[in-house]
């Protein structure tokens, strides 16, 4: 059965733009999730041809129509689509919204990044999660002055806990000095030093830091000075990463 649809998959494939007009037109046939994963498959394998015709689900009712084609043109990739699924993030629908990030993120032209940093600034944590975990998974650099933004002024963007954990995360991926030194910076308030009063903070903040794996911010790390155990645990461990990831770019 797999076989054959590859085959039909392929067969698609080649009719191109028909073969997509016939899809989209039998679309409120799709009652469920692996039907609808299949046409998703069909579309792709069609390729941009069918775009235009694609993207004119994002104006659907149907909100499974607008993220199957969210999907398709965020694999596409295509700079031009950038404009068209930005706007579907208007949607008071999470799911279509969440897409929406997914699809940018893929797409990852500097039109697509300046979105994401828009979206960024929403109060939608899901899809501030999503976009904070790809930027740390691919090291996304271009993203790094949004994020240092974000991490010196996290009550102007009301941050909650786990996207500000996510933020420390994709920052300690990231790397690099201007990242050790905000971390350092949030480390060294001594607002945060009370015992048990954001220790969940000082201890992403203390990973994300040996992560970074600065050198330079191994001495300022060693005058911190915590009272809790689990900090001082973590502390140790950031030192190590931070000698470890030192001892090999000098091998190097």
């Amino acid at each position: 059965q797999d076989e054959e649809i590859e085959s039909l998959l392929g067969i698609l494939a080649i009719l191109g733009l028909p073969a997509a007009e016939a899809i989209l037109s039998r679309l409120g046939y799709a009652k469920d999730a692996y039907v609808r994963n299949l046409l998703e498959q069909a579309l792709y394998r069609i390729g941009t041809a069918g775009a235009s015709r694609v993207q004119q689900l994002l104006s659907s009712d149907n909100p499974d129509w607008v993220c199957l084609a969210l999907r398709v043109l965020g694999r596409y990739r295509l700079p031009e689509s950038v404009e068209a699924v930005r706007a579907a993030a208007n949607s008071k629908d999470p799911a279509i919204r969440t897409e929406c990030a997914k699809a940018l993120l893929k797409i990852r032209t500097a039109a697509a990044l300046d979105q994401l940093y828009d979206l960024l600034t929403e109060r939608d944590e899901d899809v501030r999660a999503v976009i904070l975990k790809a930027f740390g998974h691919s090291r996304e650099v271009r993203a790094l002055p949004v994020l240092l933004n974000m991490a010196k002024s996290q009550k102007e963007f009301g941050l909650e806990p786990r996207t500000r954990d996510l933020l420390f995360q994709a920052l300690g991926r990231i790397g690099g000095p201007e990242v050790c030194e905000v971390l350092l910076g949030i480390l060294q308030e001594r607002r945060l030093w009370r015992p048990r009063h954001d220790e969940d903070t000082l201890a992403v903040a203390l990973e994300a830091l040996g992560e970074a794996a600065a050198a330079t911010g191994a001495g300022a790390l060693l005058g911190l000075d915590f009272k809790s155990e689990r900090l001082q645990r973590v502390k140790a461990d950031a030192l190590a990463r931070i000698e470890r990831r030192s001892a090999v770019e000098k091998s190097a």
